[in-house]
């Protein structure tokens, strides 16, 4: 355990010799965050780890994160730099691992997601919930969630229409499920015939076949109740993909939500915190 956590932390090196070089930590602020994250380091490295020490250790990443962003835009430094991506990736690095320890902690997941929605970071949301799903087949929220982020966020109704579709097939009797999919439908059907009125195409045999299209009927080759037969993962260029959850994300992952963690993104200037 000793070396795993010596590799960690010597990791960490570069990043905050940048951070102490822009002028944005003081060498005493950087002694103190070596402390706090060995002190973390090693309480998460327990065999008896809590989900409590993980969420400690984000949030102290996530107050820091949110301590240099004040102090740059205090002086006046507008592009972010290595030590931004760096405590970034840190706090996927730390998601990843608490996942990990604990997969079947819905809760953790939807932090986790949170988190890399709030950053914008969408090719690690797409493994993030893939991971996710793998674990946690009948958790209606994070389908649901999924098939809303594929559908708003990337447009892409093709694979909201296959999650739903796959969650239904995972969750057969879940009321929730079918409601969802049906109002993803109908707001599906609707944006098809808003587009074809702003592009003038209503009316005669072409306004049929645009109905038949924004139907989508349980579709793109199957029906929802029926068996995969493994074409719809390769269909309209993408899509996230549930995969296998013990996929190394090369240190990463992402998602956040807990309340004090929340409140701390608005922060302005402030210390490093007790």
């Amino acid at each position: 355990m000793a070396d795993r956590v010596r590799e960690v932390m010597e990791s960490m090196v570069p990043e905050l010799e940048d951070v102490q070089r822009r002028g944005l930590c003081s060498a005493s602020e950087v002694k103190a965050l070596v402390r706090r994250r060995e002190r973390f380091e090693y309480l998460v490295h327990r065999p008896r780890a809590t989900r409590d020490d993980f969420l400690r250790y984000l949030q102290l990443e996530i107050n820091f994160e949110a301590l240099l962003k004040c102090r740059r835009r205090r002086l006046g430094m507008t592009r972010q730099g290595p030590p931004d991506f760096a405590i970034r990736r840190r706090i996927h690095f730390i998601f990843s691992r608490a996942a990990r320890r604990f997969k079947g902690d819905e809760r953790l997941w939807m932090q986790w997601i949170d988190f890399a929605e709030r950053r914008k970071a969408d090719k690690r949301l797409e493994r993030i919930y893939g991971r996710a799903l793998a674990v946690l087949p009948h958790s209606v929220p994070l389908w649901t969630r999924a098939a809303a982020w594929e559908f708003e966020a990337r447009s892409n109704a093709s694979a909201a229409r296959r999650l739903l579709q796959r969650a239904l097939r995972a969750n057969r009797g879940s009321r929730e499920l079918w409601l969802a999919y049906f109002r993803f439908e109908l707001i599906f059907a609707e944006r098809v015939q808003r587009r074809r009125s702003a592009l003038g195409l209503d009316g005669g045999a072409g306004a049929a076949d645009g109905d038949d299209v924004a139907a989508g009927s349980m579709a793109d080759g199957e029906e929802a109740g029926g068996e995969d037969d493994g074409e719809d993962d390769g269909e309209d260029g993408g899509g996230l993909e549930v995969g296998d959850e013990d996929e190394d994300e090369d240190g990463g992952a992402a998602g956040l939500a807990l309340a004090p963690m929340t409140d701390v993104e608005g922060a302005e200037g402030g210390e490093l915190g007790g």
